[in-house]
């Protein structure tokens, strides 16, 4: 998914209100955990370290990309928020610089317990921790350009670090396992869908950020951008459309066509369970195959209208494919001679969001869901990824997408194909999901645990794509020097006997799957 609406380049999204079991306190404990405000004594005055704030948000915000260098080898945490596949020693640092696993999972326990103002106290203004160590706890490696600053100089990192732990929702327990995703989604009537980029993969559309078949990698390799998002800039479209339409197609489906995740999202509408599918893409797929305009909304805009830029008409965006497909530039059939560009709808970087999504969801979905599932996406834009945040903590949520999430915890992680992921569950509900690109792959579907205690899993059709999921979770869990580390290197393995699955579907397909669980 593109990041169209990024609040350092746009104007800024509506920030979605955080729920109450995650705000109690926060105004007052935060209060001393920023920059000179651990101690009475502290000599911030000489200390102005604001110049690099923006090296400290690129930092952050590369903690959280597929690969990320900077991760901390030694401070495994407890939570696919926490960075939790990262549990070996990074030989780079000393011992003493460094929480252990068990350490960083008892401080972060702890500061969930007493709030961020006594967990100052207790390790900052005791001294039984440096801001530089404590950090560590997060699954943060010390900036490099941090080297050679005072300890106080890490107070602005730490702070950050204490509030978005305090804004993560938590696992809730009863929920683990795939035939409980299926439970979840056979028995509840208001469900929240949240889809980006990979449901649409395997219809040929790239994804926009990943690092090596991502349509900005590709744009940087084979064409030389330098930053490839100003391809989607409001402001580089105005003085230059024809550099959008030469790359853009490329973003664009084969007309009428879909793939079994979009079936399966329609499925919920056609049952009556879908509350609102809330999509990053804009290849207006979801769209197409029918799901009620009333209960879409796209958040990024989408190639369905298209609207001139001089005279603010409208038009069905299909009558432009053809055009768009071979990089020209669509005119406006008014305004003759001087015809205006007709950009399509898709929310550029420096435009605003579309208040349809905050009325959605403040006036309807924040009082009515009782699930989540979020499929194919990283969710690293805003506000689609506050939106966990923003919910009463009883409602699950099912992630489902290629690689792990580490920046959010989900109560039940799925890692696949999102074509198999969605079509094991429909069978695992007693649903008949049909679609053409399921016909003649009725094989059975093996599923791994790759981290118990988080319900974590990941599911292949048997014989296929396995090896290429494997990379992609070991590439998103690796860390720098350590490329070749497996996922499940981290718990001991139990072979387990096959299993039955919960009876289910009309096909007559087996319901066995052959289970790896990782012992506990």
């Amino acid at each position: 998914m593109p990041p169209y609406i990024v609040p350092v380049d746009a104007q800024d999204p509506e920030p979605l209100p955080i729920h109450s079991h995650v705000a109690v306190n926060r105004a007052e404990d935060l209060e001393g955990i920023m920059p000179g405000d651990f101690s009475d004594d502290s000599e911030d005055d000489e200390l102005d370290f604001d110049d690099d704030d923006d090296l400290l948000v690129d930092y952050l915000n590369a903690a959280e990309e597929e690969d990320p260098p900077q991760l901390l080898s030694g401070s495994a945490c407890e939570s696919p928020c926490s960075y939790p596949f990262i549990s070996i020693v990074d030989p780079k640092l000393a011992s003493a610089d460094i929480c252990t696993v068990d350490e960083a999972k008892a401080l972060r326990r702890r500061l969930r317990v007493i709030g961020p103002s006594e967990f100052v106290r207790e390790t900052i203004t005791s001294e039984r921790y440096t801001a530089r160590k404590l950090i560590t706890a997060f699954g943060i490696r010390p900036p490099p350009f941090y080297e050679g600053r005072p300890d106080e100089g890490y107070y602005r990192l730490l702070g950050i670090l204490i509030t978005r732990e305090c804004a993560t929702r938590k696992k809730l327990p009863q929920y683990n396992t795939v035939d409980d995703a299926a439970t979840l989604l056979r028995e509840r009537k208001n469900i929240v869908v949240i889809t980006g980029a990979g449901i649409s993969t395997n219809l040929g559309v790239p994804d926009f950020r990943s690092t090596k078949t991502g349509f900005y990698a590709k744009m940087r390799e084979e064409h030389g951008f330098e930053r490839p998002e100003e391809i989607f800039d409001i402001e580089r479209f105005e003085e230059d459309p024809s550099i959008f339409f030469r790359y853009s197609a490329e973003t664009l489906p084969a007309p009428g066509k879909s793939t079994p995740t979009h079936a399966f999202i329609k499925l919920l509408d056609t049952r009556e369970q879908l509350l609102t599918n809330y999509t990053q893409n804009i290849d207006n797929v979801e769209g197409n195959v029918g799901i009620a305009p009333t209960k879409l909304i796209q958040c990024h805009g989408s190639w369905a209208t298209f609207t001139c830029r001089k005279c603010g008409a409208v038009e069905r965006g299909e009558q432009f494919y053809e055009l768009v497909t071979r990089h020209e530039i669509p005119r406006c059939k008014y305004d003759i001679p001087e015809a205006g560009i007709m950009k399509p709808d898709i929310t550029f970087f420096g435009e605003k969001l579309p208040d349809t999504f905050f009325d959605r969801f403040k006036l309807h979905d924040r009082d009515r869901v009782d699930l989540v599932v979020v499929i194919g996406t990283s969710m690293m834009v805003a506000p689609v990824s506050e939106i966990p945040m923003a919910l009463a903590e009883e409602v699950p949520h099912i992630y489902i997408s290629r690689a792990p999430v580490k920046h959010l915890e989900f109560d039940i992680t799925l890692l696949g194909d999102c074509d198999v992921v969605t079509a094991e569950l429909a069978r695992r509900a007693g649903w008949d999901l049909k679609h053409p690109m399921l016909e003649g792959k009725e094989r059975e579907v093996e599923v791994e645990c790759v981290d118990q205690e988080l319900a974590i899993w990941k599911m292949n059709r048997v014989g296929e794509q396995e090896e290429e999921t494997e990379t992609v979770i070991a590439q998103a869990s690796s860390t720098e020097g350590v490329p070749d580390r497996s996922v499940v290197e981290h718990g001991s393995e139990v072979r387990a006997n096959e299993v039955k699955a919960p009876e289910g579907g009309k096909d007559g397909r087996d319901s066995r799957v052959e289970v790896n669980m990782c012992a506990s």
